[in-house]
């Protein structure tokens, strides 16, 4: 059920990106951009079985990267979360094989 949420969530944002509107979350599930935290630029990664993912460190609170997943033929659009860390520390999250990082953030937690 709650893949299906998800795939359905992203769809629709896709659908919303590719038409210029704007998708808000909720507060309590807002991701962010690392402009507005003291954070390094996320760092793309490769995995040896071919998956692709991300890592980004933060330093001013306790977060996680979110990323945002799409499948190579771009049919599939959902959301993995990473690893929790404290302020200083690197959380890394992978996307499932085949498919691409196209939206790196972060979540206070």
């Amino acid at each position: 059920m709650r893949l299906r949420r998800l795939m359905a969530t992203g769809a629709i944002a896709a659908t919303l990106a590719v038409s210029g509107l704007a998708v808000s979350a909720a507060p309590s599930l807002a991701a962010t951009s690392t402009a507005s935290m003291n954070c390094s630029d996320p760092r793309y990664l490769q995995g040896s079985a071919g998956h692709h993912g991300v890592e980004l460190r933060c330093f001013d609170a306790r977060f996680r990267v979110v990323a945002t997943c799409q499948t190579f033929d771009h049919r599939i659009t959902y959301t993995h979360y990473g690893t929790i860390v404290a302020p200083g520390g690197t959380s890394i999250v992978w996307c499932d094989l085949g498919a691409n990082v196209v939206a790196p953030l972060w979540e206070y937690v």
